[in-house]
């Protein structure tokens, strides 16, 4: 059985009030059951484009006004896909592979744009991707290679863009992108690269203009990263091994704050928290552990800025090391490296006005460095 909708009001109107309207639906469908493709369109050059091969696929279109363009393409075994587009140019595709793939696309206004383009082989569950964009320019584009990987992606105000690669298995990714500065304008970019099995990427991004990176190899590495503020935040996350963790948040008024995160090998840990303006963090870890926490642990704090930096090198295992930068008003600077096992470091650099810095080098076995530096009265804690 198929079965195609296509509502009168978008037949007449198509060929009386508005300029053009294209609806084109092509079904074959298969021993398992038909294909349903339900079209709801309105007005100006609005076009639909449904192509739906094999059995029991479902897809959605309902466009309302201005520019518009909706394409839905869908191949195999019960795919189902959404899109609804409301004004302006906008423009969505969906193209899904294999069995039980999942994909919506909820645009409403300006210049919003869309790819989803899912596979799914083997014994399947199909791929989950939603992308929900509200108004401005924004932009997003999602592709799944593998199976029972989840793309969520969420974009609301002024000029976002998002793209989101997973291949493998069972990855996961979050996207939250919020603009609004009081200067009228946020401009938010997130990437995110998964290969992999049981990664996991979550990235919530409001205000100002941030840039945020990750990209995940091998199974089981989480990523978290939040920034917000006026001007620039940065953060860039690359891990490849297994059970590797990642937390970064960036934020405050001035903002322009760097987080650069590499943790190769297995059960490596890293925090970062930045905030006021203009702290930097760099964090290098490689591990040898077999699991969660049997890696390097390394924790960086940097409290009202202006300016922190801090550089962290771990190799090895059991590795910690502590790092409290605060301010204002004055550099504080810490380098660390460790190298070999259950070795420990914490440092505390204060502020007020003056230059702090902080060097320390242990390599071997159960080494442990503590260092407490105040310049002028601003201690915290």
């Amino acid at each position: 059985m198929k079965k195609v909708v296509l509502s009168a009001a978008a037949l007449v109107f198509g060929t009386v009030a508005f300029a053009q309207v294209t609806n084109n639906v092509n079904q074959v469908g298969g021993t398992f059951g038909g294909n349903n493709a339900n079209v709801d369109q309105a007005g100006l050059i609005i076009a639909s484009d449904v192509d739906q091969i094999g059995s029991s696929n479902d897809a959605y279109v309902s466009q309302v006004g201005d520019g518009l363009d909706s394409d839905i393409y869908q191949i195999g075994y019960g795919n189902g896909a959404d899109a609804m587009q409301t004004g302006e140019w906008q423009y969505s595709n969906i193209y899904q592979d294999g069995s039980s793939n999942y994909a919506s696309n909820d645009q409403s206004g300006i210049g919003n744009v869309s790819y989803i383009e899912q596979y799914s082989p083997a014994f399947s569950d199909g791929n989950d991707a939603w992308t929900t964009q509200d108004g401005a320019f924004l932009y997003s584009e999602v592709l799944q290679g593998g199976r029972n990987n989840v793309s969520h992606v969420w974009q609301t105000g002024d000029s976002h863009e998002s793209y989101v690669t997973q291949y493998g298995r069972g990855n996961n990714s979050y996207v939250e992108q919020s603009g609004n500065t009081f200067f009228g304008l946020g401009v938010n970019m997130s990437y995110v690269y998964q290969d992999g099995r049981g990664n996991e990427s979550d990235v919530i991004q409001s205000s100002g203009t941030n840039w945020s990176n990750v990209e995940q190899t091998g199974n089981w590495n989480d990523s978290w990263v939040e920034q917000s503020g006026v001007a620039d935040n940065t953060s860039d996350v690359k891990q490849d091994g297994s059970h590797n963790n990642s937390d970064v948040n960036q934020g405050g008024f001035l903002a322009l704050n760097n987080s650069d995160v590499n943790q190769f090998g297995n059960g490596n840990y890293s925090n970062t928290n930045q905030n006021g303006g203009i702290n930097d963090s760099y964090v290098y870890q490689r591990g040898f552990g077999y699991g969660p926490g049997s890696g390097n642990t390394s924790s960086v704090t940097q409290i009202n800025g202006l300016t922190n930096t801090s550089e962290v090198f771990q190799v090895g295992q059991y590795n910690t090391n502590n790092v409290m930068q605060v301010g204002p008003f004055v550099e504080n600077y810490s380098y660390v490296l460790q190298d070999g096992i259950d070795n420990y470091n914490y440092v505390h650099q204060s502020g007020a006005f003056g230059f702090n810095e902080n060097i320390v080098n242990q390599i071997g076995f159960g080494n442990t460095a503590t260092a407490t530096q105040v310049s002028g009265s601003y201690i915290f804690p």
